[in-house]
C-alpha cells in the first residue's frame, strides 16, 4: 500500500510545534544588542543636563517659573538607556500585535533589523510628550538616574527669610531633558527628583541675599525707611526670577557656592601667577625723580604740622567743648613746633613785617648800586 502524497518528511514551524516537534529559534532574541542600537539612533537628538525649577505660586504675586542649570555631574547616557528600553518596548508592542501585511509590521521589523526610519523618530517624540503626563514613564526614565557633585555642596549661613520665602517658592532639583535636531519636533521638558535637598536648601539661603541687597538699596536711596512685608517679598521675587531669565548675574547670584563662588571672582594672580604687564606697569608708576620724591616727602611733614596746629586752634577757638588737652598731645604739637620743616620754593605766602624788611633791602641796594654808578662816573672823567 503507497503513502499518500500529503505524508512528507518535513513542515512548517506551526505544523512543527502543533505536532510536539521543538520550533524554531524566535528571530531578534539578542534584546540588548536592539536597546543599545536604538540608543546610538536616538543619541543626536536627546540631551539631558542638572538642572533646578524655580516655581513661584505665592497668591501675593504673579505666577513665575523659570529652569537653571546646575554645574553638577550628568548622568546622561544613563537616560538615553532608559529612553532606549522604553521605544524598544513600543516597538517590539507593533512587532507582535500587527498582521504580516500590514505596515506597522514591515516598519518595526526594518528597525529591529537596525535599519532606523522615521518611525525612531516619531516614537521617540510621542515618548517624550507622553512622560511629561505619565508619573509612571518619568520613573522609567529616571530608573537608576542620580545627581551629582565633584565636592561638597557649600553649607548655607543664617537665614531669616527663608521660612517666607518657602511658603510661595517651590524649588526642585532634577533634570532638564531637550530634543530637538534635524527632522524632529523640538521639545523639552523637565523631571524632578527626590534628591538634592543640600541644593534646594542653598538656593533659598541665596535667593534670600539677593532680596536683602535689594532692600538696603531701597531703603538708602528712598525718602523714609522701607517698610517690608510678604508681599513686597514675594513681589521681588516675581522680578528676580524674571531676570534670571535675561541676565547671566542674577543666574550666578541664584547658583553662588553650589560647587564654587560665581559672585566674587577671585584675584589672577594667586591662580596663574604675576602677568607679564604688570611688572611694565609697576616700572611706569615707580618715581625716579629725586626732586619730586624730596617734594613728596616735604608735604607729608607739613600736612602732619598742619593737622596738629589746627587740632590746637580748635581747642583754643572751643575750650569749653572737649577735656583739656593731653600730655602726649602736648607732646606731640611741642615736637611738631620744635621741626622745622623746609618750604618748597614759591610756596609759601611772606608777612608784612617780612615784606617790608624785603622792601628795606631792596631800596638800599638801589641805593648803594647809585652810588657806585656815581663813583664809577666820577673816575671816568677824571679819566
Amino acid at each position: 500500500m503507497n503513502e499518500n502524497p500529503w505524508h512528507i518528511d518535513s513542515c512548517g514551524t506551526g505544523r512543527q510545534y502543533m505536532l510536539g516537534h521543538e520550533a524554531a529559534v524566535a528571530r531578534f532574541a539578542d534584546s540588548q544588542a536592539i536597546i543599545d542600537k536604538i540608543e546610538e539612533g536616538i543619541r543626536p537628538y536627546l540631551f539631558a543636563e542638572p538642572a533646578i525649577r524655580l516655581v513661584l505660586d505665592s497668591p501675593l504675586a504673579n505666577p513665575e517659573r523659570v529652569i537653571l542649570s546646575i554645574p553638577c555631574i550628568s548622568d546622561h547616557d544613563r537616560i538615553l538607556k532608559n529612553f532606549a528600553k522604553s521605544i524598544y518596548g513600543s516597538i517590539m508592542g507593533y512587532y507582535y500585535s500587527a498582521d504580516p501585511k500590514t505596515s506597522h509590521f514591515g516598519i518595526s521589523h526594518t528597525i529591529l533589523d537596525g535599519q532606523f526610519n522615521s518611525l525612531l523618530r516619531r516614537e521617540m517624540e510621542r515618548h517624550f510628550a507622553q512622560t511629561q503626563n505619565r508619573p509612571d514613564m518619568a520613573a522609567r526614565i529616571l530608573e537608576g538616574v542620580s545627581i551629582s557633585t565633584k565636592s561638597e555642596v557649600a553649607h548655607q549661613g543664617r537665614d531669616y527669610l527663608a521660612e517666607t520665602i518657602k511658603q510661595g517658592l517651590n524649588i526642585y532639583v532634577g533634570y532638564r531633558i531637550h530634543a530637538h535636531g534635524e527632522l524632529i519636533n523640538h521639545a523639552q521638558m523637565f523631571l524632578p527628583m527626590e534628591s538634592g535637598r543640600e541644593i534646594t536648601e542653598l538656593v533659598y539661603y541665596n535667593l534670600e541675599q539677593i532680596i536683602n541687597q535689594n532692600f538696603v538699596a531701597y531703603d538708602e536711596t528712598g525718602t523714609g525707611y522701607l517698610s517690608v512685608s510678604e508681599t513686597l517679598v514675594f513681589k521681588e521675587l516675581e522680578s528676580v526670577l524674571q531676570r534670571a531669565r535675561l541676565k547671566e548675574n542674577t543666574r550666578m547670584k541664584i547658583l553662588n557656592n553650589i560647587q564654587f563662588n560665581t559672585v566674587f571672582t577671585p584675584d589672577p594672580r594667586t591662580a596663574f601667577g604675576p602677568i607679564a604687564g604688570d611688572s611694565l606697569y609697576d616700572a611706569l608708576n615707580k618715581v625716579e625723580d629725586e626732586r619730586l620724591k624730596k617734594a613728596t616727602q616735604l608735604s607729608s611733614s607739613l600736612y602732619a604740622a598742619v593737622m596738629v596746629k589746627g587740632s590746637e586752634m580748635t581747642q583754643m577757638n572751643n575750650p569749653g567743648s572737649g577735656s583739656a588737652p593731653s600730655a602726649i598731645a602736648v607732646e606731640k604739637s611741642m615736637k611738631a613746633e620744635s621741626t622745622k620743616v623746609p618750604e618748597p620754593p614759591g610756596t609759601r605766602v611772606p608777612s608784612k613785617e617780612e615784606a617790608q624788611v624785603k622792601k628795606a633791602v631792596a631800596k638800599k641796594g638801589k641805593k648803594e648800586g647809585a652810588e657806585t654808578q656815581d663813583e664809577e662816573l666820577q673816575e671816568l672823567k677824571k679819566e
